[in-house]
């Protein structure tokens, strides 16, 4: 999966990320360097609001 790809897909989900608590979002890793290969996975840093959550 590519960058952009993935940024798309949080952009597009980012009311229901905020619905659940989450502050901010990081990628990291070899997506975010766009060197991912077809057995990558994708890796996030997720900081949650105090009072959001699962």
């Amino acid at each position: 999966m590519k960058r952009d790809e993935v940024l798309a897909i949080l952009a597009a989900h980012r009311e229901q990320l905020q619905t659940l608590g989450v502050k901010s979002l990081s990628l990291f890793g070899s997506v975010a360097r766009d060197e991912a290969h077809s057995d990558s996975d994708v890796d996030f840093l997720v900081e949650f609001n105090q009072e959001g959550g699962f």
